[in-house]
């Protein structure tokens, strides 16, 4: 932020009178700054200062600035009883040893629950007093990374909180990697997330692990996560091969990333996901990775009924498929392309429209003087 910036937003605050405030603290990190220059920390600072006095006011609180965070004072003291969404992130930090994430000021439990509106909360590497949390409003919750020196919940502070926001939460994000930990937790009764429709997560380690082990989803509709599923304990194995299944509501299964290649095992998705027969392959999902894991697994998925794919060409979508119309002839696959890269030859494309219910392409990607241009593929001729 410059200082005519600044200005700026010192004289448009009072213009706008009650109008509600959407704070974002999120600066660019890659940009050089010389010494003599004001540092982000100071200039985040600063501008929080600035806002302060309209914390009535605030809607949306966006903070990667750990440091900053200390001066989120209305938060802090229950000023901000408007406030429906709140994140602090300090992924950026987390590289720099003298970047100390501070540990939140003890009033944070009882200030949460004074504030209904509060429906989204995102920490990352910014540690709360967890074994206090008395927040049930939420009904979006992100959660990680974190590491010893600033920790996230432990198994039990996990389940209480999870136990608090039973019966509304209806997103759960564990992301990231956790400080280690040697508190398990075993509920004879597990806690029934009644609302939760969403979960993501990227690692299966030990809090996505316990959430499994004591939770139950009655309603849960969508994962998100990557594959192969790794390092799944045997009391989770145990768990999930329990009839009926503890995910057998799950439909929808999204992919970030298959790891490193690796062969995708059936078995494991049957034995996790029963019912799942929604599959999306997301962005940043190499296409070799997808020719590598894909094939087995996608002629032997009998209750797939639709694919979405981010990124792919008809030739490579071909020959994934072609396995699975050996054994499946009939054409139940409805398959979605996010990206095609092209150019599209009829020969390919009209392969793989005889071989799936419905096949929907949104944009077809070319190349153009050496600059990649994505097109609609309403516009895009078909060679022969």
């Amino acid at each position: 932020m410059s200082e005519a910036a600044f200005q700026w937003a010192e004289c448009i605050l009072p213009r706008s009178r009650s109008a509600p405030l959407h704070i974002f603290v999120v600066p660019n990190y890659l940009q050089p700054v010389s010494p003599a220059e004001t540092t982000i920390k100071e200039w985040s600072s600063r501008f929080l200062k600035l806002i302060e006095g309209h914390s009535q006011r605030w809607r949306t609180l966006e903070v990667d600035v750990p440091a900053a965070a200390m001066d989120l004072t209305p938060i802090w003291k229950g000023q901000a009883p408007m406030l429906q969404r709140l994140e602090i992130s300090a992924l950026y930090f987390s590289w720099d040893p003298e970047d100390r994430v501070p540990v939140l000021p003890q009033v944070l439990p009882h200030v949460l629950p004074a504030n209904d509106h509060l429906t989204l909360l995102h920490l990352s590497r910014f540690s709360v007093c967890w074994d206090q949390w008395n927040c049930t409003s939420i009904t979006n919750l992100e959660l990680g990374f974190f590491t010893a020196r600033e920790p996230g919940p432990n198994a039990t502070e996990l389940c209480k909180i999870l136990s608090l926001l039973s019966k509304r939460l209806r997103e759960l994000s564990i992301v990231g990697e956790w400080q280690p930990t040697s508190d398990y937790v075993y509920n004879r009764r597990p806690i029934s997330l009644e609302a939760l429709k969403s979960f993501t997560t990227y690692q299966w380690e030990w809090p996505v692990q316990e959430v499994l082990l004591n939770c139950s989803f009655p309603v849960l509709e969508h994962v998100n996560t990557e594959l192969p599923l790794r390092n799944l304990s045997t009391r989770l194995m145990s768990r999930l091969s329990m009839e009926p299944s503890s995910l057998r509501s799950v439909k929808r299964l999204s992919v970030r990333n298959i790891k490193d290649g690796s062969e995708v095992s059936t078995e494991q998705l049957q034995l996790v996901f029963p019912q799942a027969s929604h599959f999306r392959f997301g962005y940043g999902l190499s296409l070799k990775n997808l020719r590598q894991s894909l094939s087995s697994f996608l002629s032997n998925r009998a209750c797939m009924d639709r694919l979405d794919i981010h990124k792919a060409n008809l030739t490579e979508i071909r020959e994934i498929l072609a396995r699975r119309y050996e054994k499946y002839p009939t054409p139940s696959l409805d398959l979605k392309l996010g990206h095609v890269l092209g150019p599209i030859h009829r020969e390919d494309y009209e392969w793989i429209t005889s071989r799936v219910k419905s096949l929907t392409i949104e944009k077809v990607e070319i190349m153009c003087d050496g600059v990649s241009k994505g097109l609609p593929f309403e516009d895009i001729y078909i060679l022969p």
